[in-house]
Formats: structure tokens, C-alpha cells, sequence
């Protein structure tokens, strides 16, 4: 911002000095002044050269940069933005092809499929039980019946409500008796230990490579440039925000010159048409 007020200011100090260099020979020369003096000829056409009406050119010049600028700032934030993700996926990319999360993801998949076939052989041996497949047929009949149920358009929701009920009962009876089944299995405990303690290894190592990415050199390198990109849009839109608004005071000031200045341009000169400062011009005819 210092940098921003030191141009506004140094933009409006030579906005002062040319209006000041401006006005003097308006006040020397005036509209009846003499012009054929060397001398006075000269400060005529310097006073009247085009760089010397007070239009603010070389500011103006400043605008297409500025809104480069600003376009280049915003550019450089979404690549920085873009730099980050890149770097996330690529270590992230690099850790899960290491030898050691290799071996954690490998020892957390095996231990599943172990304790899968487990419960799977537990399982089958329960399905031997009468009382069990005595339950998971009244169980599959009632939801079958509910189905059938529910295609007849006569049938309101409070009348399909005992038979979910009494269904629902026995899909609990049937999960209580896997249950046990289950937890009465030593193969499936032992399966199921090995699982869990595998996953928990995975996870600490998921949490570990979080950590350590989130204070990777790297990444801090990163986000100290998207940092200084975010910095850079503020300024530069700042900053052309600030040039055109000193531009439209300096056109307004130097408007305003040219109104004060009563001598018209090249007045001495009418080419024949009837006007100028020895023939002053009708606006409402044709001149006289």
C-alpha cells in the first residue's frame, strides 16, 4: 500500500507541475498577445504542442500494463493453487508405493480375507442347526408374503405391519444365533484380532503421512507462494484501481485547464473561412 500511495502521489505531483507549465504561457500570452516575436512564437507552439494540453498520456500508457498485471497476478495464483494439489497427489502417490505402506496395506488386506473365510466356515456350520434353518425359512417366508402383500392395492401399510413385525423378530433371532456362533469360534476371534490390530496399524500410517505432508518443506515452500500470489492480486488490482481513478481525475483537471484557457488554438489563422481572433465567428449564421 506504501507503494501504491508513493505513485498515486508522485502521479499527482506531475499532473500539478504540468498543469503549472501549462497555465504560465496562457498568462503571459493571453488571446491579443503578439506573435511575431521569435521568442513568443516558440512558447506558442509549445504551449500548444499536443503532449503540453495537460492530457495525462504517459499515465494513460500505464493502464493496458496495470490490467496485464493484475491478469499475470491471477494467473500466477492458480498455478500456485495447482502446484499444491500436484504436490499432494505425488507424495501421496510416492507413500503408497513405498516398501513399508506396502507392507501395512498387504498385511491389513490378507488379514481380512482371512477372517473372512473364518466366519464364512463358521457360518456354514451353524446353517446345520435345525433350530437355525427352522428360523431363516419362517424368516425368507414372511418377507416373500410381504412382497406378494405389497402388489395388492387393497392392502393399507397398518395391515402389512404384524407380519413385518413377527419377520423382524425372527431376523433377530437369526443374527443373535450367527453372533454366537461367531464369538464362540476360536478361528473367528483370532481372525478377527488380526484384522482389527492390522487396520489400526494402516490407519496410524495413513495419520503419520498426514502429519508429516502437512509440514513437508515442500509444502511450505508452496504455500508461502501461494501466499505472496495472493498478495500480488491484491496489489496489482489495487493498484489499478488507484491508476484509473488518478487517470479520470487527471482528464478532468486537465479539461477543465483547457476551458479556463480563452485563446483559441491556431485562432490566428482563419484560412479563409471568417473566423478566428481578427473575425470573430457567428454561431448562429454563417460568420461575418
Amino acid at each position: 500500500m506504501n507503494t501504491i500511495s508513493k505513485t498515486l502521489s508522485s502521479i499527482t505531483g506531475a499532473a500539478l507541475v504540468t498543469a503549472v507549465v501549462f497555465v504560465s504561457p496562457a498568462r503571459a500570452e493571453g488571446p491579443g498577445a503578439d506573435s511575431s516575436s521569435s521568442s513568443e512564437s516558440s512558447q506558442r507552439y509549445q504551449y500548444y504542442a499536443p503532449d503540453s494540453y495537460g492530457f495525462p498520456q504517459s499515465m494513460i500508457e500505464k493502464v493496458p500494463d496495470a490490467f496485464a498485471n493484475q491478469a499475470r497476478a491471477r494467473m500466477l495464483l492458480m498455478r500456485a493453487n495447482a502446484d499444491m494439489t500436484y504436490l499432494f497427489r505425488k507424495m501421496r502417490f510416492e507413500e503408497t508405493r513405498s516398501p513399508e505402506y506396502r507392507a501395512v496395506a498387504n498385511d491389513e488386506r490378507d488379514s481380512y480375507k482371512v477372517y473372512q473365510s473364518a466366519r464364512d466356515g463358521a457360518l456354514a456350520k451353524l446353517a446345520q442347526d435345525e433350530k437355525y434353518k427352522a428360523v431363516v425359512e419362517l424368516r425368507d417366508e414372511l418377507g416373500a408374503r410381504l412382497d406378494e402383500m405389497r402388489q395388492v392395492k387393497e392392502i393399507t401399510p397398518e395391515d402389512l405391519l404384524p407380519i413385518a413385525e413377527e419377520r423382524m423378530n425372527y431376523s433377530r433371532t437369526a443374527s443373535a444365533m450367527e453372533a454366537q456362533a461367531l464369538a464362540a469360534d476360536a478361528n473367528v476371534v483370532a481372525a478377527r484380532d488380526r484384522f482389527i490390530a492390522a487396520g489400526a496399524k494402516l490407519a496410524d500410517a495413513k495419520v503419520n503421512f498426514d502429519d508429516s505432508l502437512r509440514y513437508h518443506p515442500a509444502v511450505e515452500t508452496v504455500r508461502t507462494n501461494i501466499a505472496d500470489a495472493k498478495i500480488n492480486v491484491v496489489t496489482t488490482a489495487a493498484y489499478t484501481k488507484g491508476l484509473l481513478k488518478a487517470s479520470e481525475v487527471a482528464v478532468d483537471y486537465a479539461y477543465y485547464v483547457q476551458r479556463q484557457n480563452r485563446s483559441p488554438v491556431y485562432s490566428t489563422y482563419d484560412y479563409g473561412y471568417g473566423y478566428g481572433n481578427n473575425k470573430p465567428y457567428n454561431y448562429y449564421g454563417y460568420g461575418r
